[in-house]
């Protein structure tokens, strides 16, 4: 089980989005599915890419409540036989 996260420190936005950090990734036969957290100029973005492509994000300005939110749909891809 992982650990709570207790504070996600997102960097300033330069002008341009810099990827933070690989959240998840799980796998269902031969498709992928990977959640990424990046700055965003309000904050910052989740987004999940089903084998490359965008599925859904969310941006914020607090990166905690936005890894919550992550995990929150792991969760629902868990539920879909997602591993």
């Amino acid at each position: 089980m992982p650990m709570p996260i207790q504070y996600v420190n997102l960097p300033e936005w330069n002008g341009q989005a810099k990827h933070l950090t690989d959240v998840w990734r799980l796998r269902k036969g031969d498709r992928q599915a990977l959640c990424t957290l990046s700055t965003h100029p309000i904050g910052g973005e989740i987004r999940i890419e089903i084998d490359g492509e965008l599925l859904r994000s969310q941006a914020g300005r607090n990166g905690t409540e936005l890894m919550d939110l992550a995990f929150e749909w792991k969760s629902q891809f868990l539920v879909k036989g997602w591993e």
